[in-house]
């Protein structure tokens, strides 16, 4: 597997973390344990491991949907390194914005929220 998409499916998932512990949801490896049927897949890739392209299309497919993600927003840097992937988020007729910027967030039925106005 290219380094590239390793290091990409790795921000995906710091991300993810980071969302869990900020709004609370499933534990990465729930989400694999889900996904692929290994909830260890997260260990294995922060020890090094590969994975197989099989693999990384279910997780960018799973990841990309908003829903799937604690406060059902995709923050900025896992939305850029999905679109690296060539994955990009699936907007939701619901929400117009599938991703959260660093400058705004912006989520169905929220009203947004710049920085530094929280």
């Amino acid at each position: 597997m290219n380094d590239a998409y390793e290091n990409a499916l790795r921000t995906v998932a710091e991300s993810y973390e980071a969302e869990v512990i900020r709004w609370g949801g499933k534990s990465l490896s729930r989400v694999a344990t889900i996904v692929v049927s290994s909830g260890a897949f997260f260990t294995r890739l922060k020890a090094g491991a590969t994975f197989s392209v099989a693999n990384l299309e279910k997780f960018n497919a799973w990841f990309r949907v908003p829903a799937n993600w604690p406060d059902r927003v995709i923050p900025h840097d896992a939305a850029t390194a999905l679109i690296s992937m060539g994955r990009p988020p699936v907007s939701d007729v619901s929400m117009t914005h599938a991703y959260r910027s660093d400058d705004a967030s912006v989520a169905c039925d929220r009203v947004i929220v710049l920085r530094g106005q929280e």
